[in-house]
């Protein structure tokens, strides 16, 4: 029996928490696997001393979720490991200096395999760090079981909800762009008090929190509540006229598929991870500034037929390219070729 360790974010409400969730139950589906045990990168500790850790564990095999956050810690591992993309690797962090540009390269080269949600973070990342040469899985996202019938909403927030609300879920940090669309929303409130900008979120940048909420104090249009449990969250996304990015890079934004999969419509903020995804007046709508926002909103509003043909193909679209059961085939198959002699 195996034991398999996977670095990732341990935090409560990030995507990447919920990826590492899914992964973990589809390798402990597989009969010689014996554990997946979370290992967070945050944890400098248990990192510094991750070979002895996982010697002491009986782990003979690694996954890590980010070449760097978790690829800084493997990249000297001599225990068979592979990696698992992340938005930050082909967007944030290679803007970044030499030396995390070298993490990223050399955690990648020495990995067993690369698993990539998608073709464009490849070659976001070839461009920069020139031809990677482990064999590359493609593998899209896919979004957790969500039940036919869900909690209530809490009453607390449910109480703070306009007729036109517009929700925003989004960890607070500065490549969500929190801000973005709020004078927008500050004015067209003005024009209808029903108009709402409702931000769910989890800090994750302390100073950038900070100014969010400094600047949300003295908003008519748009305020910012806690984290709510996943099946509340799913019943406020359903109560709402939209469920809005405005992020200036995502790789794959798993809280647009999962409204996609709760038939609410979806406008975005155009970037390579949502124009992956979304098809403008297909499967939902793409914006690039606050005004194309507002325009894309009213649309929704006013125009039935449209709203009704958005969230029908999104909904075909999600069943079609992110299905739970095609993820879990595929890391089930790669993660049986990386326990065989399939690979090094």
């Amino acid at each position: 029996m195996v034991r398999v360790g996977l670095i990732t974010t341990c935090g409560s409400f990030s995507g990447n928490t919920c990826l590492a969730r899914r992964v973990k139950g589809y390798l402990e589906g597989i009969d010689n696997v014996e554990e997946c045990v979370l290992l967070p990168h945050s944890d400098a500790e248990l990192m510094k001393g991750l070979e002895s850790y996982c010697k002491g564990k009986n782990i003979s095999k690694l996954i890590g979720i980010h070449s760097y956050r978790s690829g800084k810690w493997l990249k000297d591992c001599s225990i068979p490991y592979c990696l698992i993309l992340g938005g930050t690797d082909a967007t944030i962090f290679l803007s970044k200096d030499e030396d995390t540009l070298s993490v990223m390269r050399t955690a990648i080269n020495r990995a067993s395999f690369l698993i990539s949600f998608a073709d464009w973070m490849v070659e976001a990342v070839t461009e920069t760090l020139g031809d990677i040469s482990c064999p590359i899985h493609y593998i899209p996202q896919s979004v957790d079981h969500i039940p036919d019938v869900l909690p209530k909403c809490p009453e607390a927030v449910a109480s703070i909800m306009r007729k036109k609300c517009f929700c925003l879920v989004a960890g607070i940090r500065p490549v969500k762009d929190i801000l973005f669309l709020v004078d927008t929303m500050d004015r067209w409130h003005g024009n209808d008090a029903e108009v709402q900008l409702l931000i769910v979120g989890e800090v994750r940048d302390g100073t950038y929190a900070s100014e969010v909420k400094s600047r949300l104090d003295s908003s008519p249009s748009s305020q910012i509540i806690d984290p709510l449990p996943q099946l509340q969250l799913f019943s406020l996304m359903r109560e709402c006229v939209a469920c809005v990015n405005t992020s200036v890079d995502e790789g794959m934004c798993g809280t647009l598929l999962e409204a996609m999969t709760l038939r609410v419509p979806v406008i975005a903020r155009q970037n390579k991870g949502n124009e992956h995804i979304i098809t403008h007046e297909e499967n939902g709508l793409l914006f690039k500034t606050p005004a194309q926002f507002r325009e894309c909103a009213e649309q929704l509003l006013t125009n039935t037929p449209l709203r009704t043909s958005l969230v029908s193909s999104a909904e075909e679209y999600v069943t079609t390219f992110h299905a739970p059961k095609d993820e879990k085939a595929s890391y089930q198959k790669c993660f049986q070729a990386f326990n065989s002699s399939g690979y090094s």
